[in-house]
């Protein structure tokens, strides 16, 4: 369910995360923009049950229900209410009781755990039409 990515997130069997890739607008969460080629474990970044990358970003749904994001935001993707990139995981704020996330090139759906969903971002197309 996620979109195109130039980055690669790998969910470790301890709930961590690992990242390499492109890394432009800081989308692998390293605190950097540097691109790395070989995997780095993502600093704050624990307890997660599901990951999902972006062209230049990536989420992280954590075992409490919220969600961590990072990179590319001039859409308002990343759900902070800001167009602010982070080079660092930042939690969705308003955002808990997640099931699901997936992020699409320009937005990102959560799937909350009575069935609502919710999105953010881009919606040019009508990708953030909500369904119940």
């Amino acid at each position: 369910m996620a979109g195109i990515s130039l980055d690669s997130v790998y969910l470790l069997n301890d709930g961590t995360v690992e990242a390499c890739g492109y890394n432009v607008h800081g989308g692998l969460g390293d605190g950097t923009d540097t691109d790395r080629h070989t995997p780095v474990i993502l600093p704050g970044v624990a307890g997660v049950i599901q990951v999902t990358a972006a062209t230049e970003g990536a989420g992280y749904l954590l075992n409490d229900g919220t969600v961590k994001v990072c990179g590319y935001n001039t859409f308002g993707q990343l759900g902070d209410g800001s167009t602010i990139e982070h080079n660092t995981p930042i939690v969705v704020p308003g955002v808990s009781g997640v099931t699901q996330v997936s992020m699409g090139v320009y937005h990102t759906v959560f799937l909350l755990a009575d069935g609502t969903v919710k999105a953010c971002g881009y919606n040019g197309y009508g990708e953030l039409v909500n369904r119940n």
